[in-house]
């Protein structure tokens, strides 16, 4: 695996980066924990590595970060999905035919905690919002855009 580095002039070069026994099995055995769980503490001790390995290769290595994002989202649409069925009634540990995901479930589901972690996770996102927000019309951009110019002029009229 290389790493892209600029040189002294400015051009663009990949050197190695030192394996650090964190290979691509072990690195999809934390993926994979980490989507069931969102827990990198927890997902770093089953790939058998140190949390701080994870953390730096999460720093240094952008397809990792995405990887390691995505592996997250994924957990937490997991949460989601528990979270409604559990207030529709629906009930962890395989008393739902045709349900893998809660029969697989290790621990208890806990609503309050699902809730409060949803929370964390709405506060957390740009707009406040867990979702993803639509992009902005060109009318809105221009919109945007237009107001921040009469701003501009307001302040510089003042002047």
């Amino acid at each position: 695996m290389g790493e892209l580095r600029r040189s002294n002039a400015g051009v663009l070069q990949q050197r190695s980066v030192p394996v650090t026994g964190f290979h691509k099995a072990k690195r999809a055995r934390f993926l994979d924990v980490l989507a069931a769980t969102c827990n990198a503490t927890r997902a770093a001790q089953a790939a058998g590595i140190d949390p701080r390995t994870a953390w730096r290769a999460r720093a240094r290595d952008g397809e990792f970060a995405r990887l390691w994002a995505a592996a997250v989202d994924d957990g937490l649409v997991r949460l989601e999905e528990a979270l409604v069925g559990h207030a529709l009634g629906q009930v962890a540990g395989g008393e739902n035919p045709g349900d893998e995901r809660t029969r697989a479930q290790a621990a208890p589901f806990n609503p309050d905690l699902a809730l409060k972690v949803l929370q964390l996770r709405a506060r957390a996102a740009p707009g406040g919002s867990a979702r993803a927000a639509r992009p902005p019309t060109a009318a809105e951009v221009d919109a945007a855009l237009m107001k921040r110019l009469q701003e501009a002029a307001a302040r510089t009229a003042k002047r």
